[in-house]
């Protein structure tokens, strides 16, 4: 009678036990499986990007070659891609981030080598709002920034006048003006960068003398 009360127990707590680690690994087979999942779809989301950012680099700057460089400004390394043709630079290209009004908004900014503004494209405007926000990609926008140099701003009512003032999207100021900001840094970096290349180049046209 011992023997069956023993029995008994035992496989009550089997019966506890058992579904329990059953469930604990079909969990662990599902997040195994969703990890697997995001990182594949990461690395896709990656390579689509990778993809778009080239496609726009050539749009900006006819060139054989994008360098991949960096530079360091005010205690912060940025990437750039110096554009090569036929053995010259073209030019700079920058990705830069800023804050819109919905979020983060990214800007492609190609700058000639004397510093004036090549071309812009916005290649992440999601976060603004659609209609409004999303339209400083547009390139009634966008070709306004073309051949510009110095510092600029963004002016409201389409009143912008002179070299150094954009007209904002309608309703749509706070995008405008991130935009805005984002070319000003990399106009601010171009200079940086055309500044170190010509010291160099005084060296050692120097050196040769």
């Amino acid at each position: 009678m011992s023997k069956i009360k023993e029995f008994f127990k035992k496989f009550k707590a089997l019966a506890i036990v058992y579904p329990t680690v059953i469930m604990f690994l079909i969990c662990l087979v599902i997040t195994a499986a969703l990890s697997g999942t995001n990182a594949i779809t990461n690395k896709r989301i990656e390579k689509l990007n990778a993809k778009k950012e080239k496609a726009a680099q050539s749009r900006l700057i006819s060139a054989d070659e994008y360098k991949s460089e960096t530079i360091e400004y005010e205690g912060v390394r940025y990437e750039y891609s110096q554009a090569i043709k036929d053995g010259e630079t073209q030019g700079y290209i920058f990705k830069i981030d800023e804050k819109g009004y919905g979020g983060t908004i990214t800007a492609m900014v190609a700058v000639n080598t004397d510093g004036s503004i090549k071309a812009l494209e916005m290649i992440d405007v999601s976060n603004e709002t659609p209609g409004l926000g999303q339209n400083t990609a547009e390139k009634g926008f966008t070709d306004q920034f073309k051949d510009k140099s110095g510092e600029l701003t963004a002016v409201k009512n389409g009143t912008a006048t002179g070299d150094t003032q954009i007209d904002a999207v309608a309703s749509a100021t706070i995008s405008s003006r991130a935009a805005v900001k984002a070319v000003n840094k990399a106009t601010t970096l171009a200079n940086e960068i055309i500044k170190e290349t010509d010291t160099t180049a005084d060296s050692a046209s120097a050196d040769k003398e």
